[in-house]
């Protein structure tokens, strides 16, 4: 097995980890907030409404976010249950839960990690850069070749594209495979995702891509390969989780959330050598802000930059 080890910065209420492999790539990430809703969290809250269509409960929680929880039990508003995450919370949507009789001991956020990695931790003080390269939406390979990854609200697309590269589309097909299952897993890309592979296709090309793919994600269980469409796309479709690395790090419109904006911030003042730096932000960023955070710098608010 490769050699491996996990990398971690804890600020701003956050703490934020990587997986790297032998050459120092990121091949996961992943980030425990302290005020919101993290995966395998259990918490404490109190049953708000119950939604026939949806058929469960909303739950505001102890930290003042709401969680939902499919149940056919008939339980009174009010109720007071305990709740462990299943599902991150994603832009438009509330987390997803499973109702607990009584609160459970369980492993902290970084001991579930290293159970799951094997691997020694090294704290460091940035990972910004190792983000924003997972966060590349073009990655280059084999001689000049290129996968674009781009996220809607729909779907996922993964374009493969032979650009200046002089080998085959069909070598090129096949080099990508790794990369594409690279990609997916280190973006913790979820729910639909659809392929379009360098040139023509014959059907026996197909039936190869469809064999190599399916024997990547093989360890995979979250992952499922179908069949190319009549556009010539290859579907796949992976469970959901976690949020993604989208999801996590920037907003909407493509912007650094504040949350990351926070860590940015952090790493910078620490950073700084001018004693107590002025920083100008948009008030809604102000409110992301740890105390210990604010307490080192003076602020002014702007109504004009970006929150």
């Amino acid at each position: 097995m490769s050699e491996k080890h996990l990398v971690y910065h804890t600020c701003c209420e956050q703490k934020i980890l990587a997986v790297l492999n032998e050459h120092e790539q990121a091949e996961r990430i992943f980030v425990y907030r302290d005020k919101e809703l993290n995966l395998n969290d259990i918490v404490q809250g109190q049953i708000v409404s119950f939604h026939p269509t949806l058929k469960g409960y909303f739950i505001e929680t102890e930290k003042k976010k709401s969680v939902f929880v499919p149940s056919k039990e008939k339980i009174a508003i009010g109720t007071t249950v305990f709740v462990r995450i299943l599902k991150e919370a994603r832009r438009q949507k509330d987390a997803t839960g499973e109702f607990l009789l009584q609160k459970e001991d369980t492993p902290s956020f970084v001991e579930q990690i290293k159970n799951d990695f094997p691997i020694q931790e090294t704290e460091i003080s940035s990972l910004a850069e190792i983000i924003d390269e997972a966060l590349e939406q073009k990655i280059s390979f084999l001689n000049g070749a290129e996968i674009t990854i781009e996220k809607t609200e729909a779907l996922w697309s993964i374009d493969v594209d032979t650009k200046s590269s002089l080998d085959s589309s069909n070598t090129i097909n096949q080099a990508a495979i790794q990369l594409i299952y690279q990609q997916i897993q280190l973006k913790n890309m979820s729910g639909m995702i659809l392929i379009d592979f360098a040139g023509y296709k014959s059907k026996q090309e197909k039936e190869t891509l469809i064999k190599s793919i399916k024997y990547a994600f093989k360890n995979d269980n979250r992952t499922k390969i179908y069949s190319f469409s009549a556009l010539n796309l290859l579907e796949i479709k992976r469970k959901s989780t976690s949020a993604d690395l989208y999801d996590l790090f920037c907003t909407e419109s493509g912007d650094k959330n504040p949350y990351y904006v926070s860590y940015l911030i952090e790493r910078a003042i620490k950073k700084s050598r001018s004693g107590k730096p002025t920083l100008v932000l948009h008030p809604i960023q102000e409110k992301y802000l740890p105390l210990e955070i604010k307490e080192q710098v003076f602020i002014e608010t702007n109504l004009n930059i970006k929150p």
